[in-house]
């Protein structure tokens, strides 16, 4: 659990007083100790990102599922077909962060799939 001292924010008093005292919280409390916002930008990310992945198959070809993606051609992904699958996600249009986490891999690729340093960088941005 996070613990630390802060310098308490006044409410009314100037934004740059609020991003000092956010500061002052290290990298590890906002990764850590903060499971009600993870699951709000989990659920948020989940919804609200309904576009489609388009990758360009620069190497050689390569197969996929026993299908030939030759090389200088396109792959497209909808995440839809992940982020609204009732068979994880019971009721898919409903915003709820307090829904359980599919254990499927790719269950969620709103960061993109995997676990990478973008991933991670775009995450500790937003």
């Amino acid at each position: 659990m996070f613990t630390h001292s802060l310098t308490p924010y006044k409410a009314g008093a100037p934004l740059s007083d609020l991003s000092a005292a956010l500061a002052q919280i290290p990298l590890d409390a906002w990764e850590g100790s903060t499971p009600v916002l993870d699951a709000l930008i989990h659920e948020t990310t989940r919804l609200a990102q309904p576009h489609t992945a388009m990758r360009k198959n620069m190497g050689p070809d390569m197969y996929i599922d026993g299908k030939l993606v030759p090389s200088g051609h396109y792959i497209v992904y909808p995440f839809s077909d992940v982020h609204l699958n009732e068979e994880l996600y019971p009721d898919p249009w409903k915003f709820d962060p307090s829904r359980p986490r599919p254990d499927a891999r790719f269950s969620h690729v709103g960061w993109g799939g995997g676990t990478t340093f973008w991933r991670f960088l775009s995450q500790l941005v937003t």
